[in-house]
């Protein structure tokens, strides 16, 4: 069945290319127009020939150069709850692709979201060794927090369902500590 939709595809493509009338008169030069002359199409070839053209009108302007200069600003997002149902507390703090989640009490943290099935995710903080999880979730959760709060810079790395190419980020953690504190803050006030 999938063949035979490709099959399809192609006849589809082809036969519309071949369909679509094409206009040779854009083409060829149009003889009749009194305002070219065979000079000028010769001297305008020869100039070309040699690698410049320039009118005596042309006037020379500079190239301009832009440079853009912006510092990276991560953008931090606190989400804290209580559910009603059977009391849960949950607050997580997302800084880019680095989540870390306190639940009745208990900190986990995370990489990425949509991860890959059974795919390997990492953590670098600064030049620290990696730590790796699966799915983005990692073991010893106190201690990379800690790491964060100390940290300059996360480095991370997981892959995305369904694409099984590695998505790299740096996240700057100048403001980590300030915004991880926060959250305790409203995780005491639910």
């Amino acid at each position: 069945m999938k063949y035979r939709f490709l099959k399809l595809s192609i006849f589809s493509f082809t036969t519309y290319f071949l369909a679509v009338p094409v206009n040779a008169d854009l083409v060829e030069l149009n003889p009749n127009y009194n305002n070219v002359s065979e000079d000028r199409i010769e001297q305008l070839t020869s100039t070309l020939a040699q690698g410049s053209y320039a009118e005596s009108d042309d006037i020379d302007i500079p190239a301009l150069s832009t440079t853009y200069s912006f510092k990276p600003q991560t953008f931090y997002y606190i989400y804290c709850r209580k559910k009603e149902f059977d009391n849960t507390k949950i607050c997580y703090l997302k800084a880019d692709d680095i989540y870390v989640f306190l639940i009745n009490g208990r900190y986990s943290v995370d990489v990425g979201s949509n991860h890959y099935p059974r795919s390997k995710a990492g953590l670098r903080i600064d030049n620290s060794p990696a730590v790796y999880g699966y799915e983005g979730e990692f073991s010893k959760p106190l201690s990379i927090i800690e790491k964060l709060k100390k940290g300059k810079f996360a480095y991370t790395r997981y892959q995305e369902w369904p694409y099984l190419s590695d998505i790299d980020k740096k996240t700057d953690l100048k403001d980590f500590t300030k915004q991880f504190n926060e959250m305790l803050k409203q995780y005491k006030n639910l």
